[in-house]
């Protein structure tokens, strides 16, 4: 094992990290169950931020995330609005203000 090198998960070659392969062989080897793993950090992150935020931050589809918020019992109500904060906007607010009513900074393209 390469021990010196920045890689959260090291490879065996210097300055490479390990393997996808490699990683999954060594958590099948200590008993994880890597699908549920999956599983059930996603149903964890559904729980802290709404599905469809979720889906375009991690690359899933909206109808995936809202399989795991359901699966999760999140029930949609307690999410906030997210996308409209990410976008600078509130439903109903003035679109130069954030919920908080402070001032949007000016970006470039989408977030």
């Amino acid at each position: 094992m390469n021990h010196r090198t920045a890689w959260l998960f090291p490879g065996y070659t210097p300055g490479q990290h390990i393997s996808e392969q490699s990683l999954m062989h060594r958590l099948r080897g200590l008993g994880i169950d890597i699908k549920a793993a999956r599983n059930a950090a996603l149903h964890d992150l559904t729980k802290e931020i709404d599905a469809a935020s979720l889906a375009d931050l991690l690359g899933y589809s909206t109808q995936v995330m809202n399989i795991h918020a359901a699966r999760a019992a999140v029930p949609m109500a307690t999410y906030p609005a997210i996308g409209a904060l990410r976008r600078g906007r509130a439903a109903g607010a003035d679109p130069k203000h954030t919920a908080a009513g402070t001032p949007t900074p000016p970006t470039q393209g989408r977030m």
